[in-house]
């Protein structure tokens, strides 16, 4: 009987040390199968958008407002997301908060939902994947009295935050939530702050949002621990 228990004891730790890692290698290998998934829709989206429709030709600092931001994702985007439904518009899909954190637990200063008048749409795919399209900068302009307020401008390069699973938690950057930035004058999709790998290194452990660029320079592969 004393055998008996001592095996089970040793089986239990055994288990108790192996499952942890088991677990965390399948997370891991769904983050990259749906990540991958998200970056080949967005990567056909520019594409086919670029071949339909043609570069945008923004005019840098031009203002826009929410009916110019509404035609663009109508023309642009829509029509190559399948099935996709799009959140109305000042509807919350997370509940009325901003659930996008970074690695500390600080939140990003983000509206996630849909406002054309705000240059942002959130939509849902058949798969789950939901997506925060930011389209248009926002410019602070000092007027001669030296009142400053905030105009709506052109970009050309629009980011997005992807959400692997949707509003599942736990809705963090580098765990389910990556961001991606798309250029429809150039047809290309980029994974954010790709331009500075030794950035991208860092912020990925600091604050989650250069996950996306690790990955992919790591061939595909989460090679950093999650600190959460």
């Amino acid at each position: 009987m004393a055998e008996v228990l001592i095996t089970l004891g040793i089986i239990g730790v055994v288990a108790a040390i192996i499952i942890p890692s088991i677990i965390q290698s399948y997370d891991k290998s769904q983050t990259i199968t749906k990540l991958k998934k998200a970056y080949s829709v967005l990567g056909q989206v520019v594409t086919k958008s670029f071949a339909d429709n043609g570069p945008v030709n923004f005019v840098a600092g031009e203002t826009v407002n929410g009916a110019d931001v509404e035609q663009f994702f109508q023309t642009y985007w829509l029509p190559y997301f399948n099935g996709a439904v799009v959140s109305q518009d000042r509807i919350y899909p997370y509940g009325n908060v901003t659930p996008y954190k970074y690695v500390d637990n600080s939140v990003v200063s983000t509206g996630v939902y849909t406002s054309f008048g705000e240059g942002r749409v959130y939509l849902t795919t058949p798969d789950g994947i939901s997506y925060l399209i930011i389209f248009i900068d926002w410019k602070d302009v000092t007027d001669e009295n030296g009142n400053t307020t905030s105009i709506l401008t052109y970009n050309s390069m629009q980011k997005v935050y992807v959400d692997i699973n949707g509003t599942k938690r736990p809705n963090r950057l580098g765990k389910d939530v990556f961001i991606f930035l798309i250029d429809f004058n150039s047809n290309v999709v980029r994974s954010w702050s790709y331009d500075s790998l030794a950035f991208a290194e860092n912020n990925c452990k600091t604050k989650g949002e250069s996950c996306s660029t690790k990955i992919i320079t790591d061939g595909w592969q989460i090679k950093y621990d999650y600190p959460w």
